[in-house]
């Protein structure tokens, strides 16, 4: 089988591999200084924050396998999964990132799970791991599209790329943890292949049957208000006063604005 060139799974592929980057190489001794200043509070809305980071990139990281495994049994979309190949690094090397970040500036056993609310294990406990296992048997168009939308368009280009927004600018307006905004702005590269290719493999899907749209549709309007929820119930324990003047509309409107984004590139294949 002849690789296409042309096509922009392999382009990012090729971007993949130039971008490459080492959590081990990046420096985080001035974030364990600035994290002694931070006050409890501050402390508390980081550790938030990247509690759902660190489970989220650990899912994502896992469940992307059916979807490397199922891109395979098809046989003619080996662009796509020599690109998926290098989201499993990328999502691996994420996973590394936040570990290595609480190691070397918390330095205390952090426990994660009491961030989680009731959106939050909805989405990565039940939605994700389902569209995902799927593909292990299903290969249908829809169970594809079920997996891109909800993994790519909604955890990916929604959700997290509201908190990821959310961190680096609290971080920035304070003017501390340099380590672990550089470790952000790589992932926010990473991540900007990965929702890419999500809305490439869906118009793919869309363009060779029309009526999958609709389908696509009622699937982001089924994980949209859980996606809002996850955002709500980050901030709602620190009530009208959020530390690093994060505001939740501000979030919530972030994240619409994501959304709305992807939603018009994938509807965009039937104009």
């Amino acid at each position: 089988m002849k690789l296409d060139s042309h096509l922009q799974p392999w382009r990012d592929y090729q971007l993949a591999k130039k971008f490459a980057w080492d959590p081990q190489q990046l420096d985080f001794r001035p974030d364990a200084r600035d994290w002694l200043v931070l006050d409890d509070r501050e402390q508390d809305v980081v550790l938030n924050l990247l509690s759902m980071f660190v489970k989220g990139e650990e899912a994502v990281a896992s469940e992307l396998a059916p979807l490397l495994f199922a891109l395979g049994k098809i046989g003619n979309l080996r662009e796509e999964e020599m690109f998926v190949s290098t989201q499993i690094l990328d999502e691996s090397v994420h996973v590394e990132f936040f570990h290595r970040w609480f190691d070397d500036v918390v330095r205390e056993i952090v426990q994660h799970e009491k961030y989680y609310g009731e959106n939050y294990r909805a989405l990565f406990d039940d939605a994700l791991p389902h569209a995902l296992d799927a593909l292990v048997s299903d290969h249908s168009p829809r169970a594809f599209a079920r997996a891109f939308v909800c993994y790519h368009i909604v955890v990916e280009g929604t959700l997290a790329e509201t908190g990821y927004h959310a961190i680096f600018l609290a971080c920035e307006r304070k003017n501390v943890l340099p380590g672990l905004r550089q470790g952000i702005e790589n992932i926010k590269r990473d991540e900007s292949r990965h929702i890419a290719y999500g809305i490439y493999a869906l118009q793919r899907l869309i363009r060779e049957d029309n009526a999958l749209l609709e389908f696509v549709n009622e699937e982001l309007n089924r994980l949209l208000p859980i996606a809002l929820g996850v955002i709500s119930e980050a901030v709602a324990p620190y009530g009208d006063n959020i530390p690093f003047g994060i505001d939740l509309m501000e979030m919530t409107e972030y994240a619409i604005d994501q959304f709305n984004k992807r939603l018009g590139a994938i509807e965009r294949v039937l104009t």
